[in-house]
């Protein structure tokens, strides 16, 4: 129960990290061409939902996670879903890291 509770508590952090960088005019860098000294790079303007994409990734995650460790549990026993949490766990956090870079590279 205790991993469920860290897996929920990474699962907010990442939603309120894109709730938080939700906005409006949003440019990514789609493309790059590296010719000389200058790269000549293309930019497109992504909606305002586009940040919220990895909110409902951390969802999709937390949701899945939870219903493939209680069938672990259940099929394979206690050891293989506890192994199962702590791999979610680590994913989560790798992707907490991810995403908190990228949305910082966005707000420049």
């Amino acid at each position: 129960m205790a991993l469920w509770g860290v897996i929920l508590l990474q699962t907010i952090v990442l939603i309120m990290l894109a709730v938080v960088n939700t906005r409006s005019g949003l440019t990514i860098q789609t493309h790059c061409d590296i010719g000389g000294n200058v790269p000549d790079c293309t930019h497109a303007e992504a909606p305002w939902w586009y940040t919220l994409n990895f909110a409902a990734f951390a969802a999709m995650v937390f949701v899945l996670s939870i219903l493939t460790s209680l069938k672990l549990l259940e099929i394979k026993g206690r050891q293989l879903a506890l192994g199962w949490l702590w791999l979610t766990v680590a994913v989560l956090l790798v992707s907490t890291v991810l995403i908190g870079a990228i949305l910082r590279i966005v707000e420049l």
